[in-house]
């Protein structure tokens, strides 16, 4: 019994991975998907594959959290900064970098800003005990250099771009 619901598992894994990685114009792709993506999202296993897309994305990306608290002291999260965390944090780590970097930096999910940045507020105040007063969602960006391009070195140092795109008042926030 147990075998069998295992290699059932495996077979409706195999079929989902592979519709989800063919071409749009794929024949069925649009009926196996349907049918199985609750499942591949439900479960976590769902795959992206546009990092490996015909137009894959150019620019280095990252947001931050620029947290003021009441005492007048602030501090700065990079929250998607994989290469400035240990490999165990990024495996850890790796669903809020899609989240932050796919989703939540974009002007699109305009509606998550306001929640994103109150869960970083009370993230903030219960890590340190102080009272946060604001919090400063920004997007950080710069143009990703190809392997043969001059600069192009494993510590870039080349500036980002940096846009603020939400201010939460999080002491107005708690009246």
């Amino acid at each position: 019994m147990f075998r069998s619901a295992l290699a059932i598992l495996a077979m409706t894994y195999m079929i989902g991975a592979t519709s989800w990685s063919m071409p749009d114009g794929f024949p069925l792709k649009n009926v196996i998907d349907a049918r199985f993506r609750p499942f591949f999202q439900w479960s976590g296993l769902w795959q992206g594959w546009d990092m490996f897309a015909p137009q894959p994305r150019d620019e280095d990306i990252f947001v931050s959290a620029e947290i003021w608290y009441a005492d007048g002291t602030s501090e700065t999260r990079k929250l998607t900064r994989m290469i400035e965390m240990p490999y165990l944090e990024r495996y850890r780590k790796e669903r809020w970098r899609k989240f932050f970097n796919d989703n939540l930096r974009l002007d699109s999910s305009k509606v998550m800003w306001e929640p994103g940045a109150a869960w970083i507020a009370r993230d903030a105040a219960t890590n340190t005990g102080r009272v946060v007063a604001r919090v400063e969602l920004a997007r950080h960006w710069r143009k990703s250099l190809l392997p043969h391009e001059p600069g192009n070195v494993m510590n870039d140092q080349r500036p980002y771009n940096r846009f603020v795109f939400h201010t939460f008042d999080a002491l107005k926030a708690q009246k």
